[in-house]
């Protein structure tokens, strides 16, 4: 047996099967073996496993066992002279195992290989080499040095930024997303440290080779592309901590106590360091357009206010001061609740529908307040429904010029159609187009690249794929969907490298009636299934659910001495409060969160319905996630108030 692959995997099924279908063609003339271990996954990836890829030897857990050990699980049952560890979140060249298996053969002083990986647009990832993590290094990059100097002898240590990555060079530390060993390395040096968790274990082991007297080799003579961030997101601070705990307990194993005291130190003031600013950027994401259409709404007021005086009363003054301490401030929030509610801070330009509803409730809502003021708060009522219209126009005038300055175009309220071109054939456009339909509002799929030299007279062939450049040129593309039965992974790769981050990449596959890709390597991918569009499985409505669960837990906390009342196990109501404030659980949370179907979701304090009936559940799971709105959760947190300490 000259090869075994071992995949581990967690919650990312479909990335899983791109995986394995390049797994097994790259398979071909090559005696080899494919572990993979899933740790316990509830997305259906085992079942996806035993029915698609019957050929795979599966290992079930029935609990995270972490990287490590699913890992060495594998690697004890292992016959092949190579051991490859390769992550699910990873495609590969057809000649891709031949290639560094010839490599290896021809280095015997070699006991581990890293190959040239790119991500989901084709950029080159750092992380494909790497140096040793030495306090050293690691103050270089806790500090951003290697960062503002990628290419010094001195600050780019950790990546190896000043060594040309189109050439072979041995390096300290090989990547966990795909690193070949040779089996009796292993057998002699030990497999993965289980302390490790996740993170630091490939770190770990590379120095074990190195130590051993065997080199770690660097070998860009095959390209593979890796999903960085698919089964653990990068930007998470959970992220921060568990891979820096992981860098100290490396620095505990292998660093002389004093080095390794000074290495913690580092560590520690970088967690915090990182933690501190990844606030600030939520903070900023979270805030800034709130804020800055506060601003906007506050000013017009202000400008409106006196002119209405002046043209009712012929004079300023008229108006009892309270108008400015406190009607005003009053009238901005319910503004600003009304925008919230009606998802205006879900999408990055939302719908102009949308941007109406939410300053026509916001109106409605200070109307109704305006009811019952005292005869000496009142103002005029004129004046509230003429604010709400200057303020709806100047938000909508602010976002269409916003978009103008960003994209050099208008792309108002969902209304622009993305420009997309198929590698394939007909017959996967049409299919194509109706995947599409049932997962995105607009998209303008212009036709495709064929693979064949019978396609001309067909409809939407705009060329052949080897003239794929002057097709690109001439229909101002920005998206391309590889079909994966018509197309090559080489040729693939091959274009991703060549053209990078000038277009974002989609494989749609027709048997199993899914599209995927990721555009970044710290966000969730894009999967287009014959499933339901659900809302709640966009990156925006998540951010969105989660600021809903922060303000509602403020009000909650605010109001909470006048809600004991009303609220049977009142010590449970502010324990779920720091709950949801620390991201443990969500307000309002699925009937049935163990359907593999729905998105992945927090455990709720409430559920999305009170009759958790089967069937009337799954249909109120479906139908919430499908349609979320941040008026959901406020609706269902009313109707059950007396459940809140639950």
């Amino acid at each position: 047996m000259q090869l075994s692959v071992i995949i581990v995997n967690y919650n990312v099924k479909y990335f899983l099967q791109l995986c394995l279908q390049s797994v097994e063609s790259a398979m071909k003339g090559i005696e080899a073996e494919v572990f993979v271990v899933d740790n316990n996954s509830s997305d259906g990836s085992v079942e996806m496993v035993q029915q698609s890829f019957p050929w795979v030897q599966l290992i079930a857990n029935r609990n995270n066992a972490g990287f490590g050990a699913a890992n060495n699980q594998a690697i004890s049952l292992a016959k092949g002279t190579y051991i490859l560890l390769q992550n699910p979140d990873t495609v590969v060249a057809e000649d891709t195992y031949s290639r560094i298996i010839d490599f290896m053969e021809l280095k015997p002083d070699a006991g581990g290989l890293g190959v040239k990986m790119i991500d989901g647009v084709g950029k080159f990832l750092p992380e494909s080499k790497r140096g040793l993590p030495t306090p050293e290094v690691a103050f270089y990059k806790i500090f951003g040095l290697s960062v503002v100097f990628p290419k010094s002898k001195i600050f780019g240590k950790y990546h190896l930024g000043f060594l040309d990555h189109q050439e072979i060079h041995v390096v300290d530390v090989l990547s966990g997303a795909f690193m070949l060993m040779r089996k009796e390395v292993i057998d002699k040096i030990g497999a993965f440290d289980e302390q490790f968790f996740m993170y630091g274990e490939d770190i770990d082991l590379s120095y074990r080779i190195s130590e051993a007297g065997y080199k770690n080799y660097y070998y860009p003579g095959t390209t593979i592309i890796h999903y960085k961030g698919e089964s653990t997101k990068k930007g998470s601070l959970n992220y921060v901590f568990v891979f820096y705990k992981a860098m100290i307990l490396f620095a505990k194993k292998h660093f002389a106590s004093q080095k390794a005291a000074l290495f913690s130190l580092l560590i520690n003031v970088a967690v915090y360091l990182r933690a501190g600013i990844a606030l600030v950027f939520r903070f900023l994401r979270f805030f800034t357009r709130p804020v800055l259409d506060a601003v906007i709404m506050t000013s017009i007021m202000l400008l409106l206010i006196p002119w209405y005086e002046a043209v009712k009363f012929n004079g300023i003054g008229r108006f009892p001061e309270i108008l400015y301490t406190i009607n005003l401030p009053i009238y901005i929030f319910l503004w600003m609740a009304g925008l919230f509610f009606t998802n205006n801070y879900a999408k990055e330009f939302p719908r102009g529908i949308s941007l109406f509803y939410g300053t026509a409730l916001g109106t409605l809502s200070i109307s109704v307040v305006y009811a019952f003021l005292s005869e000496d708060m009142r103002a005029s009522r004129a004046l509230i429904l003429i604010g709400g219209f200057l303020n709806f126009t100047a938000l909508f005038l602010l976002r269409w010029i916003v978009q103008l300055v960003r994209y050099r175009r208008i792309r108002m309220y969902n209304t622009y159609q993305h420009r997309i071109i198929t590698i394939g054939d007909e017959a996967d456009v049409l299919e194509l187009t109706h995947l599409m339909q049932k997962n995105i509002d607009n998209f303008n799929l212009i036709g495709f690249a064929g693979t064949n030299q019978k396609e001309e007279l067909k409809h939407g062939f705009l060329g052949h794929f080897i003239r794929l450049p002057q097709i690109l040129q001439l229909y101002k593309t920005e998206e391309l969907i590889f079909v994966t039965q018509k197309v090559t992974w080489k040729e693939v790769i091959s274009t991703m490298e060549m053209y990078q981050q000038k277009f974002t990449y989609k494989f749609f596959n027709r048997e199993a009636y899914f599209a995927i890709g990721s555009n970044s390597k710290n966000a969730a991918g894009e999967t287009f299934t014959r499933g339901i569009n659900y809302a709640l499985n966009t990156t925006e409505t998540k951010y969105n659910k989660r600021f809903t669960d922060i303000v509602l837990s403020i009000i909650l906390l605010a109001i909470s001495p006048a809600l004991l009342p009303w609220i049977p196990n009142r010590i449970n109501l502010l324990a779920n409060i720091g709950k949801v404030l620390r991201g443990k659980k969500t307000w309002v949370g699925f009937s049935f969160p163990e359907n593999p179907n729905l998105p992945k979701t927090k455990i709720g304090i409430l559920k999305t319905t009170v009759d958790t009936n089967e069937s009337n559940g799954h249909v109120a799971d479906n139908e919430y996630a499908k349609n979320y709105t941040s008026l959901k959760d406020v609706l269902i947190i009313l109707k059950n108030i007396s459940q809140l300490g639950n």
